[in-house]
């Protein structure tokens, strides 16, 4: 009941939000998910000054989520980072994915697209900048809205119900990825989006993956589906995850006509149909970083935008009406 009122509420009655955070940590204060709610709503800085005595446990929950320390990465890994999508909030997000990885042996493979004017925000001597124009995807597009069909909405947007979006994304996870060159000289390799903001530590991996598991963190899971802005796995695991594009076709052809395929429903199909991967859920802090929430402490950040998704949904109109007015028009 309490952690529930917490959810609700630390965003519009912060004072409330803060008394109910203190009472709960006084009756759990051992209680991983309790605390966890906690630094959530507060930041972890706070809750440090409502705990007393934290087991060992929940002090590394702490210090891993606490912005201002710099945990040692414990064990010490050989980590490969596919970055990729747009690059224009890598100026403000690159230092939380560096953190992340505090202590790691870590290289970075950056996927961009020869439009993106934007260039390394900060000195990292182990990047790899790979730049393209961005394809042609439109016999994709075709088939996917020919499959699926639009939706209108009541401002005249119209948008497909199987998102466009997902090729370029895809695209460039793929090449990323294929731009290790020896993928399995590496313990994990990670897909990370420029905009994704990292609030944890990897020390909050108490377990590596396995050989034939994924982890993610659930923050931007929906309609039963799993969020694709951030995954972490060995080289066979990520091998197969980055390669999602291969399959779109193959998706398309299946499973025309399904309702509500969304990007998250699309990757969770992926993972148990094709690639028979399992998927550790794990807390790590993702928030993506939105222009409008710049300058945010990072645990106040929204999990959603209504602003940006009114931007995307039009763009996204615009886009197809421009490209595929046939599509458009008849569908």
């Amino acid at each position: 009941m309490l952690e529930s009122i917490v959810r609700k509420k630390h965003a519009t009655n912060p004072r409330l939000a803060r008394a109910l955070c203190q009472l709960l940590l006084q009756l759990k204060p051992s209680d991983s998910a309790t605390v966890q709610l906690c630094i959530d709503t507060l930041g972890s800085s706070e809750v440090q000054k409502l705990l007393t005595k934290p087991k060992p446990d929940i002090q590394n929950r702490l210090a891993c989520f606490d912005t201002a320390s710099q945990p040692i990465a414990n064990p010490r890994l050989k980590i490969a980072i596919c970055m990729s999508g747009e690059t224009r909030s890598f100026g403000n997000t690159a230092a939380s994915i560096l953190r992340f990885f505090n202590g790691h042996d870590v290289r970075i493979f950056a996927h961009h697209w020869s439009d993106d004017p934007m260039q390394a925000p900060i000195d990292i001597d182990d990047l790899t900048w790979v730049s393209e124009d961005r394809p042609d995807f439109s016999a994709l597009e075709r088939a996917s809205i020919t499959a699926f069909g639009m939706k209108g909405y009541k401002n005249g947007v119209k948008i497909p119900l199987f998102s466009p979006n997902l090729f370029p994304m895809w695209y460039g996870v793929k090449q990323a990825f294929n731009s290790i060159p020896m993928p399995n000289d590496f313990d994990l390799i990670v897909r990370c989006r420029y905009d994704d903001l990292l609030i944890g530590h990897a020390n909050l991996l108490s377990q590596l993956p396995t050989s034939n598991e994924v982890i993610i963190d659930p923050a931007y899971n929906g309609y039963g589906g799993y969020g694709d802005q951030f995954s972490i796995g060995t080289p066979s695991a990520m091998r197969r995850y980055c390669h999602l594009f291969d399959w779109l076709p193959q998706a398309i052809e299946q499973h025309a006509g399904t309702e509500r395929f969304f990007p998250e429903v699309v990757l969770k199909t992926y993972l148990e149909e094709a690639c028979d991967l399992e998927v550790r859920e794990i807390n790590l802090g993702l928030r993506l970083l939105r222009d409008e929430f710049v300058g945010m402490e990072p645990h106040l950040i929204p999990l959603r935008s209504h602003h940006f998704s009114q931007q995307r949904n039009a763009g996204l109109s615009n886009y197809i009406r421009t490209k595929h007015p046939d599509l458009y028009e008849n569908s």
